[in-house]
């Protein structure tokens, strides 16, 4: 008879863990993402995706997260402020602005690249953005003023999640308003409008006066750039984030949104580059000061049951 095997040696063995694999095969790294490290010798659960966990977590998995702590959106209030006076500056100081507008704009057939009043790009572009963000906004209205029981079903259950509904809610509906009166403060005019792309104004700059005797007897209203600042204010989503990811998602779809609103104003000539970068920032930070104020407002827990 051969030697009987020792109890222990299946015991001696020593499981291979994701983590170790990694370390002997560096290609495998990438995959660390969906197995988080774990005591050794332990098989590592795997990723659980919860799509319904909560409304404001766009991945969660247990039971370790790879989402990491949120941000604290008061700090990027100075650093926001830093790039809009650096983008006033670059532009005030550069022909940026003209030299891409040349590039939209066909000079032998005076023409630009979209026409403006080409139905298709005006409804995709123009009108569906501008009934989107109505509607948003009057579910985001109905949300906040509704029973506690839909704020629970969404995942807003708590005061602070009002106060970030509130916070969205007026960045949507005050954004475009100021964006309005700083359009008729600028007196600035759009590029179809100007003589080089066969306008009847002379082209000026935000800090510039016009040239003695071709003050034009109307006033401009193209700076800033009105139709993007509804896109820009969805940059307010972030309030809604519990996580850093949501909060960079909720960033994301602001600025989608707002540059291709941007960017179809351009292609027809109603607006420079300038306009919808200076936009996006000023929504930024017209965002931050509603959510500063919201965040103060003493508000009263609700409960499902009593509403």
């Amino acid at each position: 008879m051969g030697a009987p095997t020792s109890p222990s040696a299946s015991e001696n063995l020593t499981l291979t863990t994701p983590a170790s694999s990694l370390r002997r095969f560096p290609f495998l790294r990438p995959v660390r993402l969906l197995w988080p490290s774990q005591t050794p010798g332990t098989y590592p659960q795997p990723p659980t995706f919860a799509p319904f966990a909560s409304s404001r977590d766009t991945l969660r998995f247990s039971p370790h997260s790879v989402n990491s702590a949120p941000l604290n959106l008061a700090r990027t209030l100075w650093p926001a402020l830093a790039l809009l006076a650096g983008a006033l500056a670059l532009f005030e100081l550069t022909s940026i602005d003209l030299l891409l507008q040349d590039h939209l704009y066909n000079f032998t057939t005076r023409q630009w690249l979209i026409d403006g009043t080409a139905p298709l790009p005006r409804l995709f572009f123009y009108q569906a953005p501008k009934i989107f963000l109505i509607l948003f906004a009057v579910s985001l209205l109905a949300l906040l003023l509704g029973p506690a029981r839909w704020r629970t079903f969404f995942h807003f259950p708590s005061p602070t999640d009002r106060r970030a509904l509130l916070a969205v809610l007026l960045t949507l509906a005050s954004g475009p308003a100021l964006i309005g009166i700083g359009k008729a403060v600028t007196n600035i005019f759009c590029p179809s409008e100007i003589s080089r792309y066969g306008g009847d104004v002379a082209y000026i700059r935000v800090f510039e006066c016009y040239p003695p005797g071709q003050r034009p007897a109307r006033r401009g209203r193209c700076f800033p750039a009105g139709h993007a600042s509804g896109g820009f204010a969805l940059l307010s989503l972030a309030a809604l984030a519990r996580t850093r990811r949501g909060q960079l998602t909720g960033i994301s779809i602001g600025l989608a949104l707002g540059g291709i609103m941007g960017v179809y104003q351009m292609l027809k000539g109603a607006h420079y580059l300038s306009h919808t970068v200076i936009t996006a920032l000023a929504s930024w930070l017209i965002f931050l000061l509603w959510h500063h104020l919201a965040t103060r407002l003493p508000l009263k827990a609700s409960h499902p049951s009593t509403a």
